[in-house]
């Protein structure tokens, strides 16, 4: 059994106070959480009511303007004064779309092509059709680059309803038609003198093709040629004037040309034999040679002659069967 104690009387009771138990506090305070604020909603705005609503204040703006310029004294000058105003504005503007350019007259230096109206659709420039022109003569000139000798010029002009006007078309194919231009083309060197000018590489390696198949004869049997000239091919600029079709450059290939010369007369020759060796008669070998006498010819003698040979000379070699026959500008050799 406990013992229990009782006081005296009148004395207090003496207990022990109860145990004070200290609970733990956290080392550290725990971190509030953020409060989000909510989001606002976005109103999206009607922009299209947003602008009636503004005409429409302007509206009733102009509407109390007016009804507190009745009541004013000077009610007929106002009037007046805003009628001049409202004309003067409906003139310029009548004068500005009377003589706003409608039109381009094309100018080829100081020759009037033709003129084309503006179209709404497509902004007509200098530029522009300067660009198409180009890109028309190089397409028909098989892509080649061109070059304009002569100055493409436009003025904006106000034309009237009836007057006689070209479409795009027609005014490229006019000025196409018209214009001189420099070609970026080829130019065949026989020897290192120009001979043919075509428009394009192309075209002269079709040509000096041409030129060395006309001499075969025999178009079942193997082929093959060389040039005994020095040929080349070079890229300038040529005037259209300048430039040979096709054909004319064959001619021209297969025709022959006369150079002046001095002759040493070797052992052996005879006057007729360098006359006819030349290409030349033995009368104008004479008349170039009037102190010389024909019958009696020295070693070392010069002579002033003119010489005829091809332009280009192509040696062309066929094999039938077994057997190779070789030409010289067609000739057997």
């Amino acid at each position: 059994m406990t013992r229990r104690t009782q006081g005296r009387p009148g004395s207090r009771s003496r207990m022990r106070p109860p145990e004070r138990r200290f609970e733990q506090r956290p080392r550290s305070r725990p971190v509030q959480s953020r409060v989000q604020k909510p989001r606002r909603r976005r109103v999206r705005r009607d922009y299209t009511l947003i602008v009636l609503d503004f005409f429409a204040r302007i509206g009733r703006a102009i509407a109390s303007a007016y009804r507190r310029a009745r009541k004013m004294h000077h009610f007929r000058v106002v009037s007046a004064f805003a009628v001049i105003v409202f004309a003067i504005i409906v003139a310029i503007i009548a004068f500005y779309a009377t003589s706003r350019p409608n039109a381009l007259e094309v100018y080829l230096d100081d020759t009037q092509i033709g003129a084309v109206r503006l179209d709404g659709n497509r902004e007509i420039t200098l530029e522009y059709i300067t660009l198409h022109a180009t890109t028309r003569l190089g397409s028909q000139l098989d892509g080649s680059r061109v070059r304009f000798s002569q100055e493409i010029n436009a003025n904006p002009v106000r034309l009237s309803v009836g007057a006689p006007t070209l479409t795009f078309d027609n005014l490229i194919s006019s000025l196409v038609d018209a214009i001189d231009y420099y070609v970026y083309g080829a130019v065949i060197a026989v020897d290192g003198e120009e001979v043919v000018l075509l428009p394009s590489v192309v075209a002269a390696e079709i040509a000096l093709g041409r030129f060395a198949y006309s001499f075969r004869i025999d178009a079942t049997a193997a082929f093959n040629y060389q040039f005994l000239n020095e040929v080349s091919v070079e890229r300038r600029y040529v005037h259209d004037t300048e430039l040979m079709t096709t054909e004319k450059a064959l001619e021209v290939l297969g025709s022959s040309r006369s150079t002046n010369e001095i002759y040493i007369v070797q052992s052996g020759d005879t006057f007729s034999q360098i006359a006819l060796n030349m290409g030349m008669t033995t009368s104008a070998l004479s008349a170039r040679n009037p102190n010389v006498n024909p019958d009696v010819l020295q070693i070392g003698q010069r002579l002033s002659v003119i010489r005829t040979a091809p332009i280009l000379n192509v040696v062309t070699t066929e094999m039938t069967g077994s057997e190779a026959v070789t030409r010289i500008n067609g000739v057997v050799q």
